[in-house]
């Protein structure tokens, strides 16, 4: 298990015992404005779930911990919401056109000013989040825990590791969450 310390500025998460072996490392350190969310027991806890390249431990039903390359996607896959929003554009771009189609009256113009609108949205809302549209959601998370049900999902912008799950030891998962979001509010 970890512990966590949240400064003004970082948070701050320690191994100790043998999760300094398991986990490859003692601590790690994350400034806080690259934390983007912090969700409890997060599906990504529980290891049948991933699919991922390995550089830690892993004992099941003992210790989930150190690294994984995220082959699967980790935390927002933006780039497949917005190849639905292109598929859907070019579904309606092959709407039939002209006297006698059921999509006269400038159905299709609409329907394609709607796309656009809400594709402008989309990239606005990414870019403000810090999401690069492209983003495959591939990459590495670091883990370390023993039991998935006592852990927090911790998702990171702006960093080599974009997510960790960890079991805090001595707080339950919603007074973790809790700590690190005050921290960051303020």
């Amino acid at each position: 298990m970890a512990t966590i310390k949240v400064t003004d500025k970082e948070l701050v998460i320690e191994m100790h015992g043998m999760d300094v072996f398991w986990a490859l490392r003692s601590s790690l350190t994350v400034p806080l404005e690259h934390v983007r969310e912090v969700s409890v027991r997060p599906k990504d806890a529980h290891a049948s779930n991933m699919k991922a390249f390995r550089v830690g431990s892993y004992m099941p039903g003992y210790v989930l911990a150190g690294y994984y390359y995220m082959v699967e996607g980790v935390g927002v896959n933006a780039t497949a919401l917005f190849d639905a929003l292109e598929k859907s554009q070019h579904a309606i771009e092959a709407w039939p056109v002209g006297k006698g189609s059921p999509r006269d009256g400038g159905h299709r113009e609409r329907a394609l000013e709607h796309i656009k609108h809400a594709n402008d949205s989309m990239h606005a809302a990414a870019t403000e989040l810090g999401i690069d549209p492209n983003d495959k959601g591939k990459g590495w998370a670091f883990y370390e825990l023993h039991d998935p049900e006592k852990t927090i999902g911790i998702d990171i912008v702006g960093e080599k590791i974009r997510r960790i799950v960890i079991e805090v030891e001595g707080m339950t998962p919603e007074e973790a969450m809790a700590l690190i979001d005050k921290a960051r509010k303020h």
